[in-house]
């Protein structure tokens, strides 16, 4: 269950990233760094523990959550705010819902080699794709 989501992810397009960072109120130079990498995701599970790992890689900065479904953690945004996060799979969907000064929902999706992310913070909606990487 989820297995189409391990693997390594190159982004390959981004949509309104920049209004939605600004949305969550990340500080404009974080915003201009973040919105100028290619970020690298990727995804794993350890079927044994029942936990995941979700690494983002960029020029800017490295990120990685650790999370098991349905249980809310606290992580702290690459902007240093703190948020309570809770991952679910919906469907085909891997859902992170956010909640902090500002709540916010990524929906993660795949079809043809293809993740697709949808970011929701109030009125505005990103979309970020990535394109599967070849297992070395």
């Amino acid at each position: 269950m989820g297995d189409q989501f391990i693997g390594k992810w190159k982004m390959v397009h981004s949509d309104k990233y920049d209004d939605f960072l600004r949305t969550l109120g990340v500080p404009w130079l974080t915003r201009k760094a973040a919105c100028s990498s290619s970020p690298t995701i990727e995804i794993t599970k350890n079927a044994s523990t029942g936990t995941w790992q979700l690494k983002v890689d960029s020029a800017f900065k490295t990120s990685i959550i650790v999370f098991k479904l349905n249980e809310e953690l606290e992580e702290t945004r690459v902007d240093g705010e703190k948020v309570v996060t809770t991952f679910t799979l919906e469907g085909d969907k891997l859902v992170q819902r956010c909640k902090g000064s500002v709540d916010y929902t990524i929906v993660r999706e795949v079809a043809n080699e293809v993740l697709k992310a949808t970011m929701t913070a109030k009125d505005v909606t990103a979309l970020r794709l990535y394109k599967k990487e070849a297992a070395k």
